[in-house]
C-alpha cells in the first residue's frame, strides 16, 4: 500500500487513536485533485471529500470505515464526449499490526470481520487514510464510462435492423 509519495496522503498515527474511535473529515485540495486525475487517467477530479472513522478493536487492530464523495469529469466510451459524474462509495478495512502478517494469510476465523472485509497491515504505526480513500475512489470509477442514456452499439450495427423479409414485402406490393 505504501508508495514513496501519495497524491492524497492523510496519515493517522495509530498510537493517537482513542480507545473508542476517531473521526477524520478530509477534503482534497486543488493540486491533490489534479494529481489524482492524472493518476487515474481522467480529465479532472473536481472535488473529493470523505468522512472516515478509525475504531480501535484491541490487540493493535484498527477498523477504518467511511464514505467518500467525488465529482469527476470522464470521457464517454460511446460518444467520446466529456461529462461530469458523481462517485459515491463506502468502505471498511481491517488493519492489523505488522506482526500479524501470518494470520492474514491463514484460514483463522476472525469473529469481528465479515467474510468480504479487506485486511491490511499497519506499517510503522501509521495508516495512510488518504491513500485508502484514493484507492476506493479508483474502484468506484466505471471502467467503461458513458453519459446517462447512452448505449453502446457494437461496430457495424445500426439502430434499426432491416428485416430480412422486407424484400418479400416489397415484391408483394408490386
Amino acid at each position: 500500500m505504501h508508495q514513496a509519495k501519495n497524491e492524497f496522503s492523510r496519515i493517522a498515527d495509530v498510537s493517537r487513536i482513542p480507545t473508542t474511535s476517531m473521526v477524520m473529515d478530509i477534503t482534497a485540495n486543488a493540486s491533490e485533485c489534479k494529481a489524482l486525475a492524472e493518476r487515474f487517467g481522467i480529465p479532472s477530479v473536481d472535488g473529493l471529500t470523505a468522512k472516515v472513522v478509525l475504531k480501535s478493536l484491541g490487540g493493535g487492530r484498527i477498523r477504518v470505515s467511511g464514505e467518500l464523495a467525488a465529482r469527476v469529469k470522464r470521457i464517454s466510451v460511446v460518444s467520446l464526449e466529456e461529462f461530469e459524474e458523481e462517485v459515491k462509495d463506502s468502505f471498511s478495512v481491517l488493519y492489523e499490526p505488522e506482526g500479524a502478517e501470518i494470520s492474514l494469510r491463514t484460514n483463522e476465523i476472525d469473529l469481528d470481520a465479515t467474510e468480504e472485509e479487506e485486511k491490511e497491515i499497519i506499517e510503522d504505526g501509521k495508516i495512510d487514510v488518504g491513500e485508502l480513500v484514493a484507492e476506493y475512489l479508483s474502484l468506484g470509477l466505471d471502467p467503461f464510462p458513458r453519459r446517462s442514456g447512452e448505449e453502446f452499439m457494437p461496430y457495424g450495427e445500426t439502430e434499426t435492423r432491416e428485416n430480412p423479409f422486407s424484400v418479400l414485402e416489397k415484391l408483394k406490393k408490386d
